[in-house]
């Protein structure tokens, strides 16, 4: 593409990315201006949105703007469907009165377009005009049917979107502009301490607000357990929105806790949601919408929404969650983790361990703390002290309003006569530091301002790129934050194609699967000097510069947009790397970024803030440019997906990893691992190859032999790679990395090690040696690709020794890792391991009456046992019956009758009458009858008896808190929920028992008993995975059961080495799916990289499809008694060229107009040959196969095509005189 081109291109997507219009005319004459556009609430009884403005130095405004809803719908005549009975005048007449216009769309007269969504249509009135028009005509599209899960009966037949995103695509305007930084917009950000984790059985006793513009408040109740109070702050809370009024509110996890909790409280409290101010405007009530969907890497979430009319819900835990999804360094997405992760933490974060209620306890109890405020380090004081704490706490607050020699001699008046206090206090200032003295009202205060401002950074960092991507995509905040890749270009497409009358192509229907990417592992185990080497951003590199793009695609938007991003992006990214432009990109900026442009051409420099900036503006691109391979796969997802181009990338990703490869390895650099678009080499810091690949006669440094183009050793043999071998604008490789070393496991499943730079100052990060603190040594970080080595669910003993012994791997140190296991197996095995990092750990999700009542599964049978829950309910029963025994034994001097509770029967209606004595609620003649009871019925005493026991039973742990449990079985088969025999006595028990999370918490390196044999067993499985560097010697002979049966290895043995795995020249050869899609398709691979090998068992079946050009173009140069030329997939086309369109055997003949290939002809055959019948054969009985496979019923898979061509009578004489 030429400049002028790419200028024009730029332009238009530009234009079309960032919403055509600044102000709008509406049929009533009025003029909006649409800039500081933040949120849009629709109504699909109305033509009008209500638009909510935050124009600077202004109120919020809202302003209701009139627009045009619309659906796409296919064409019902060709499915046999007339509306009102196929009467003319009754269909005119619901027309007008429904206010509806039909559009006729522009198809290109390609298949997957006509058979799409070919018809818009549109109304005056409101989007349910829209469907009462087709209802009242026969059509009811909204009709639901019940296959499962209800979905739409006619969901195939029509198209639309949100009426929101109707209103942004009609008017061609978008959200936020004028509003340049997510820092400028609007933002509220809450958070909730409560006594309990769920609103049914606790309260909330503070909400915490804060706003990006310096509101920061806490609202919270004076008392504790009162419906009053708690009313109270829930409406303030509510009012503290109305008076903020900000365009979004943002929590971590507000949606899965903080929402649910504060909309649950209120129903609990019996508050009048409708009466509530709740949202933007007061007539509007705040709800919770299930159902929603996040998508989070490759598969969705479900979650439940709040949706409050006029705001936006961002809920952080979202972001980070889809972050995590394409980062395995990230291992937990927990507020705190991330901001330490993240780096964003303050030294002074004041942290509360939240599990079990603490935040609530320490809230209500409010005992006083020491506590160091340079770090907040604190301790509760012991009870017997804490009224001279307070005392102490009082005197602290009156300190500045005293003068020193007073605050000094009260304070010794206090502490004098307590010598052992001061003691403790003399110990505690020596662990601690320096103290003073708060309370545990004003630590959760703290803990609570500083989890907003947490959760405020990392909104700001982890959903600036949804911000952005909500100013060039027509639709919400809300949706951008949490929707799928595919719904992005959807949305886009959907809007291009209403803007210029396009139809919607029809869902890709294709059930064939195509090949993903090129993955091997050359070397499994231990190598040293690694590089990774990727292509950058491979899958759209190679759309632009192989031209793989959907045929059907008619106005080429989609490599426009691809264009434009790409270009975008590279220009943003050498802005924010300080990088110089060429004069092209130069060229370009002034379109792109007309003021950026003007600054660089006065040579002004830009801040650091700028370069930032420049960072953050290519996030969405990058997001969007990423995304188009996995859109085009995407099947129903993404209207315009298209198996043949997916297909088609990945195929031609394949030889360009290949070509990579065997380019590199030509230079002695060895491939380990390679995956999709990237590879990890090992090099030598010594070659024996010149920069041109000639032999050398002795190694030498490659900083001196490898030169080219001002760069040294690797780096030059990436420029030389690029810039003779790719010889592309598009593609080239980067330098992804350089790590000490690696260890590989599998093909997915590998770590690196590596030096850490600091971000900021690009310096090495230097930490005090272990071994020696006076001593500083870089800091060496791993980095994991797959959960084979360590997953998040791993016990937490297990992990410890794999963080360590992993370290030593990647360190080369194969003889100290050995010495590490034996030492760690023999603190298994003698159980001096914590019985908290050992212990599992398990979330208590539900209460004893759910569990026991916990249905059947799909084959009615009783659901699985949890091991936890019976030893909770076992423990509880155990306790009951030691009550009611004890209860008995004092109240009638005598024995139950019953030595199991489990043994006492009753009817419901005994039950009642106990309960309701117990409660005293009984008539003084009922408490006389119910004593002749008691005293005359031994069973019904029992059962009063029972009922009486059960109030001195502590009560069930509290949802969502922490249980902790360790197996003490005796044998490796014993599960925590086997139950097991006692020989010598014949009691049974179950083969783990409950530690309680406070014991555990207190005492973190409490030993004690558990099963060795299990836990021993788990931790060799773990190990196992790691010897992959070790000789066959220690794989084999390393892992034992028990310390005394260690085996011992030569020095030799315990070396650490790589091993050969996958076969470098079976990688080179192309795989069956592979060779199927070049033979179908017609494309040529050869165009590409002419490297690769063909098994011996199949072929390449080109030449054929050559013949086939040449049979068509003959047939058609004999009707027109002139030379005819026809073209190939693989050839340049120019206007007005035919070119010949392959499908396997099956062919579609198209001319190119300038713009796009217009389809003439579809599907004819052409005369076969053997090999191609054989093929034909071969590949119809290997899917009749793989449909059987798939238990489908029918199988209709018909081997004749739809025309041919030597027969087929149309009229081609108009069409082949535009060839000339």
């Amino acid at each position: 593409m030429s400049e002028k081109n790419t200028i024009q291109v730029i332009k238009e997507i530009q234009q079309f990315l960032e919403g055509r219009n600044d102000k709008i005319v509406t049929s009533d004459g009025v003029e909006h201006d649409m800039r500081y556009l933040v949120n849009i609430e629709g109504n699909p009884d109305s033509n009008k949105m209500a638009c909510i403005f935050h124009r600077p130095n202004k109120k919020p405004e809202l302003e209701y703007i009139e627009y045009r809803p619309f659906i796409y719908i296919k064409d019902l005549k060709a499915l046999n469907i007339n509306l009102y009975g196929g009467n003319e005048d009754l269909f005119n007449i619901n027309k007008i009165r429904n206010g509806i216009e039909i559009i006729k769309l522009r198809t290109g007269n390609h298949r997957r377009l006509k058979e799409g969504f070919s018809y818009m249509v549109t109304s005056t009135i409101s989007l349910n005009a829209i469907y009462k028009f087709f209802a009242d005509g026969g059509l009811n599209l909204n009709e639901k049917i019940n296959n499962g899960s209800y979905s739409l009966k006619y969901k195939d037949i029509f198209f639309s979107l949100k009426p929101e995103e109707q209103f942004l695509i009609h008017h061609s305007v978008r959200l936020f502009k004028g509003i340049d930084n997510y820092s400028d917009l609007h933002r509220m950000t809450i958070d909730i301490e409560t006594t309990t984790l769920r609103y049914k059985t606790g309260r909330i006793i503070q909400i915490g607000i804060r706003d990006n513009r310096g509101f920061e408040a806490i609202l919270e109740v004076k008392k504790i357990n009162d419906d009053e109070e708690e009313a109270k702050l829930i409406i303030d809370f509510f009012n503290t929105i109305q008076l903020l009024k900000p365009a979004v509110i943002v929590g971590h996890n507000i949606e899965g806790f903080d929402m649910e909790y504060i909309i649950g409280r209120a129903n609990e409290l019996g508050l009048n949601l409708d009466k509530l101010h709740t949202c933007y405007k007061a007539d509007k009530k705040i709800y919770r919408r299930e159902n929603a969907s996040v998508k989070i890497g490759n598969s969705g979430e479900r979650y439940t929404a709040t949706v409050a009319w006029g705001y936006t819900i961002i809920d952080t835990l979202h972001a980070v969650k889809r972050t995590a999804a394409v980062n395995s360094e990230i291992k937990s997405t927990k507020l705190k983790y991330i901001a330490k992760f993240e780096k964003i933490a303050k030294p002074d974060r004041m942290y509360i361990n939240g599990s079990d209620g603490t935040i609530g306890k320490m809230w209500i109890e409010n005992k006083v703390y020491i506590i160091n405020p340079k770090n907040n380090v604190y301790e509760v004081i012991p009870d017997q002290w804490q009224q001279l704490s307070a005392k102490l706490y009082l005197l602290q607050l009156k300190k500045k309003n005293i003068s020193e020699d007073d605050y000094k001699r009260l304070r010794n008046e206090i502490l004098i006569p307590e010598k052992e206090f001061v003691s403790w206090l003399r110990n505690k200032k020596e662990t601690i530091g320096d103290y003073i003295f708060t309370t545990g009202k004003k630590i959760v205060r703290r803990y609570l301002l500083d989890d907003l401002w947490e959760t405020e950074q990392i909104d700001n960092l982890y959903n600036q790129s949804s911000f952005l991507l909500a100013k060039i995509v027509p639709t919400t905040y809300q949706r951008t934050a949490t929707m799928g890749n595919a719904s992005v270009w959807n949305i886009l497409m959907t809007a291009w194609s209403y803007e210029n009358g396009l139809a919607i192509p029809e869902h890709d229907k294709s059930e064939e699967k195509f090949s993903g990417g090129l993955v091997r592992c050359y070397k499994r185990g231990y190598s040293k000097n690694v590089v990774k080497l990727d292509f950058g951003s491979l899958y759209p590199m190679i759309q632009l510069s192989e031209d793989v793009f959907p045929i059907f695609d008619i106005t080429n938007v989609i490599k426009k947009m691809l264009t434009y991003m790409t270009t975008t992006r590279n220009i943003y990214k050498k802005l924010a790397k300080n990088k110089t432009l060429n004069e092209e990109e130069i060229e370009l900026l002034q379109t792109i970024d007309n003021k950026v442009y003007n600054k660089l051409k006065f040579g002004e420099k830009f801040t650091d803030e700028e370069m930032n900036l420049f960072d953050v503006k290519q996030l969405p691109i990058k997001i969007i440019n990423n995304s188009l391979f996995g859109a085009l796969g995407s099947g129903v997802a993404f209207n315009w997906s298209d198996s043949v181009c997916a297909a088609r990338i990945t195929c031609t990703g394949r030889l360009y990893l290949r070509r990579m490869i065997s380019w590199f390895k030509k230079y002695g650099c060895i491939p380990l691992l390679a995956v999709t678009d990237g590879v990890n080499f090992s090099f030598d810091d010594l070659t024996t190859i010149d920069i041109n690949g000639n032999p050398i006669p002795e190694p030498k440094p490659i900083d001196e032999v490898w030169i080219y183009g001002g760069n040294k050793g690797i780096a030059a043999l990436i420029h030389k790679f690029n810039t003779e071998e790719l010889k592309s604008p598009f593609m080239s490789i980067d330098n992804d990395g350089k790590y000490e070393s690696c260890l590989n496991i599998s093909r997915i499943n590998y770590a690196l090690m590596y030096t850490e730079i600091d971000k900021k100052t690009g310096e090495v990060v230097m930490i005090p040696d272990s071994n020696n603190g006076n001593v500083l040594i870089p800091k060496k970080k791993i980095k994991l690709t797959g959960n084979t080595i360590k997953s998040k669910v791993m016990p937490e003993y297990i992990e410890e020794f794999v963080d360590k012994g992993l370290r030593l791997i990647l360190e080369g140190k194969g003889a100290e890792f050995i010495e590490y296991y034996y030492d760690y197996l023999t603190d298994i095995y003698y159980k001096r391991i914590p019985l908290k990092k050992i212990a599992t750990k398990k979330k208590y999700k539900e209460t004893i009456k759910e569990y026991l009542n916990r249905g059947t599964d799909k084959n009615g049978r009783l659901k699985a046992k949890k091991a936890h829950m019976e030893l909770i309910i076992a423990e509880r029963n155990k306790m009951h019956n030691q009550k009611f025994r004890e209860i008995y034994l004092e109240k009638y001097r005598t024995e139950p009758p019953y030595d199991d509770i489990s043994k006492i029967t009753f009817n419901d209606n005994d039950l009642i009458e106990v309960r309701r004595f117990i409660e005293n609620k009984m008539e003084e003649n009922e408490v006389i009858l119910f004593n002749e009871k008691i005293n005359n019925n031994e069973n019904f005493r029992a059962l009063y008896v029972l009922e009486l026991s059960r109030e001195y039973l502590q009560p069930e742990p509290e949802l969502d808190s922490i249980i902790y449990l360790v197996n003490i079985g005796k044998l490796q088969s014993h599960g925590d929920s086997c139950i097991i025999t006692d020989k010598k006595t014949g009691e049974t028990y179950m083969a783990s028992r409950l530690i309680s999370s406070k014991v555990l918490e207190e005492n973190p390196e409490m030993t004690g008993e558990y099963n060795v044999a299990r836990y021993i067993s788990a931790f060799n499985k773990r190990v196992k995975t790691l010897l992959e560097g070790f000789s066959e010697e220690v794989k084999n002979n390393l892992i034992v059961k028990s310390p005394d049966k260690r085996n011992y290895f030569t020095k030799e043995q315990s070396e650490l080495r790589n091993y050969d795995h996958d076969d470098f020249d079976e990688s080179m050869y192309l795989e069956k799916s592979e060779i199927k899609f070049w033979n179908k398709t017609g494309y040529n691979p050869f165009k590409i990289w002419d490297g690769f090998k063909i098994p011996e068992d199949q072929v390449l079946v080109l030449p054929f499809y050559d013949n086939a050009i040449k049979y068509v173009s003959e047939l058609l140069s004999k009707k027109m008694n002139k030379h005819v030329p026809v073209k190939s997939v693989n050839d340049k086309l120019n206007k007005g060229d035919a070119v010949l369109i392959k499908n396997y055997e099956s062919y579609s003949l198209g001319k190119f107009n300038g713009e796009y290939i217009e389809i003439v002809m579809e599907e004819f055959n052409v005369p076969l040959t053997d090999i191609e019948l054989k093929m034909r054969e071969e590949r119809i009985r290997e899917e009749v196969l793989i449909k059987k496979a798939n238990n489908k019923d029918k199988i209709n898979k018909s081997i004749s095509f739809e025309g041919d061509l030597e027969s087929e009578d149309i009229e081609y004489d108009d069409y082949v005189e535009d060839f000339s």
